[in-house]
């Protein structure tokens, strides 16, 4: 993993300073890290932002959450509400989740690169076979319906595996012993991890728009997906909220209706159509996937 340029802010002056060139930018990369972040009994360590398209080069900006005051991190608080600018994240759902339940505040308008890569394998027509193969074994030996009723589902995969699908150039990062974002100070190599996914995500965001994946409808579908947790935070147990498949209703959308059910697994409101035939007339069994 390649040494990158980070700033550290850990004072309310260094934010501010980071604040002035935060702004001033269209599209800001957006990543958090922490304890089980996200989770019940989770814990956030630092925010990360690195502006797009900036010249000269972008800056990455590493926010320590646990050496700032809640009040000095208003001026933050308030650019993540906000529509302008645009934040990229790279599944950001439980970033999603710790800022609603820690702090009350909900993102503006965000691009997630997950929802756009799975968006790019519908827009190029990707068969059902295609579709299949990438099934994660672990599904194969959970299904509860017929073969037919899974051909669509998506896996949804990681930002490493999403940059080599792109093909975008960048080296491996290096490991890191995630137990430890909650002590200080923070290690050198943990600071640029987090520096570098900044980066990797800034990538993949260069990739996606230059094939044209990057629309508002790719808004609307982001928004749903990062806050579908914005109910409860999951436990790292919950097998209906934690897994690898995109979940129901997510890329294609019915408003609430009347006739909707609410799924026995992971407690969400649904249409019809997002349970088998089976289901309807019994329990409630998701079918843990999106529909086309």
């Amino acid at each position: 993993m390649s040494s990158l340029q980070y700033t550290l802010v850990n004072s309310k002056d260094a934010l501010a300073e980071a604040m002035t060139h935060l702004q001033e930018a269209n599209h800001v990369v957006l990543d958090l890290e922490g304890l089980d972040l996200g989770e019940v009994g989770g814990a956030l360590s630092i925010i990360i932002l690195r502006p797009i398209g900036s010249k000269p080069p972008s800056n990455t900006y590493i926010v320590d959450i646990m050496q700032l005051p809640v009040d000095d991190l208003t001026p933050l608080f308030n650019l993540l509400r906000a529509d302008t600018p645009v934040k990229v994240v790279f599944d950001g759902r439980k970033d999603f989740c710790e800022l609603h339940y820690t702090y009350g505040v909900d993102l503006g308008k965000t691009l997630d690169m997950q929802i756009a890569e799975i968006r790019m394998r519908v827009l190029q027509g990707q068969t059902p076979l295609e579709q299949v193969r990438l099934y994660p074994t672990w599904l194969r030996s959970r299904a509860v319906s017929r073969p037919s009723d899974y051909t669509l589902v998506h896996n949804i995969i990681s930002l490493d595996h999403c940059a080599k699908k792109l093909l975008v150039s960048y080296n491996d990062k290096a490991k890191v012993n995630h137990s430890l974002w909650l002590r200080r100070p923070l290690d050198v190599q943990l600071l640029q991890y987090a520096a570098y996914d900044a980066y990797l995500i800034e990538l993949v965001y260069a990739a996606f728009e230059r094939r044209g994946i990057l629309d508002r409808e790719l808004e609307e579908i982001s928004q749903r997906y990062i806050s579908i947790w914005s109910d409860q935070k999951p436990e790292r147990s919950d097998v209906y909220r934690q897994h690898s498949l995109l979940p129901l209703n997510i890329l294609t959308h019915s408003p609430p209706s009347p006739f909707d059910r609410q799924c026995a697994g992971c407690r969400r409101l649904l249409p019809s159509n997002c349970f088998t035939s089976t289901s309807l007339k019994q329990t409630l069994v998701i079918v843990v996937g999106e529909h086309l």
